[in-house]
């Protein structure tokens, strides 16, 4: 017997199978945790900056420096990495 023969041999059950479905569904969605707009903390700062024409050693002492030693007082901060080229500095 296949499956169409036995759902019109049969309707109530089907009905009754199709009716439990449904509302296992909806309690099941109920029950399901989801946030439209949940809160997500970003763990990471990146500052880049730019010094037009400044050799690394300048862009290190004039400009990484610094930005590392006020980006260090900042509360949670764990770990720091700095990039220093001519005319780019970036902080992470």
């Amino acid at each position: 017997m296949s499956l169409a023969e036995f759902s019109v041999k049969r309707p109530i059950v089907i009905t009754m199978l199709t009716l439990i479905v449904i509302i296992l569904g909806v309690v099941s969605l109920r029950r399901l945790r989801i946030y439209m707009l949940p809160s997500i903390e970003l763990p990471t700062l990146s500052v880049r900056t730019g010094y037009a024409g400044a050799s690394p050693e300048v862009m290190e002492r004039l400009v990484t420096q610094p930005l590392e030693e006020i980006i260090s007082i900042v509360p949670g901060v764990e770990q720091m990495t700095s990039n220093s080229s001519e005319g780019n500095s970036t902080v992470r």
